[in-house]
């Protein structure tokens, strides 16, 4: 948890046009293997290989072990997982909501505690690296008046989410999953959370990430390791980590995550959950109607 950073600069050269292509032809020549495993040494890799992990995860999801992972049932109030499945829904909340069985002050309460509990076990969730109880408290109970007002601003009213700690969320650190960014809280919400917080819905807090979104497996050496639900000495992919594992932990219904290459998608895959990647779709006209 307290790995220095190496500054060590690398030694590799910058190569450019004809110098980058007379160092892959030599590279693919007879000297070849010489060369290329120079260039490893030079930029640190030979090092990285030899270096030892401590508490290692695998980095494959098993079969999944045992069933839905023993989550409350934060929309029904139930001990017990939905009779559908581990996965309570959007539409479970506000139908709870409409018919007056939960609150989302009720909802919110749940939440922390388990949030709170996930970390209480040994290994230690990690599931999300920062909330402000009081903040979320605040938000379910204007939510909670709002419904009970009869007038909740959408579907996503009183839902809770939580949001990777790639985004930021007024009041919260972003520190991108490192130990020296998010020095000072954000100012105001990403947009993205912006919208939601506009339809009503309660932010839990900020989700563990990969370090800087560069990686893959949700194994974080500064805010911890986040584990898999299903099987806690098991990864949960990344970099949207956190992300996967709070809606497979059954914390909340929607994540908000961030995927340049595969980053909401892969967690979802090894968490047993749905992730989309949106994308925005730019008209262009075609060649016929140009």
């Amino acid at each position: 948890m307290s790995d220095p950073y190496d500054l060590e600069p690398w030694r590799a050269p910058r190569l450019t046009g004809l110098p980058l292509r007379l160092a892959a032809w030599a590279a693919e020549g007879p000297l070849g293997g010489l060369i290329a495993a120079k260039f490893l040494r030079d930029v640190g890799v030979e090092r990285l290989r030899a270096a030892p992990v401590s508490a290692p995860l695998p980095a494959v999801h098993p079969v999944f072990e045992g069933g839905a992972p023993a989550a409350p049932g934060l929309a029904t109030g139930s001990d017990a997982p939905p009779a559908a499945g581990p996965f309570e829904s959007a539409a479970d909340f506000t139908r709870a909501y409409a018919e007056g069985t939960r609150t989302p002050a009720d909802v919110a309460d749940a939440a922390l505690a388990w949030a709170e509990a996930l970390d209480a076990r040994l290994p230690a969730m990690r599931i999300l690296i920062a909330q402000r109880p009081d903040d979320v408290r605040a938000q379910a109970a204007a939510s909670t008046a709002r419904w009970a007002a009869g007038r909740p601003l959408g579907p996503l009213d009183g839902v809770p989410v939580v949001v990777k700690d790639e985004l930021d969320v007024e009041g919260y650190p972003t520190t991108v999953g490192t130990s020296f960014q998010g020095a000072t809280p954000a100012a105001a919400d990403a947009f993205t959370v912006a919208r939601l917080r506009a339809a009503g819905a309660v932010i839990l807090g900020k989700a563990n990430m990969h370090e800087i979104g560069i990686g893959v497996s949700g194994i974080n050496p500064h805010h911890g390791a986040c584990r898999n639900p299903w099987a806690h000495g098991h990864m949960t992919g990344g970099s949207s980590s956190g992300s996967g594992a709070a809606v497979a932990a059954g914390l909340c219904p929607i994540a908000l995550g961030a995927d340049g290459g595969g980053s909401i998608r892969i967690p979802a895959a090894l968490c047993g959950v749905f992730g989309l990647r949106g994308c925005r779709h730019i008209n262009t006209p075609s060649p016929a109607s140009s």
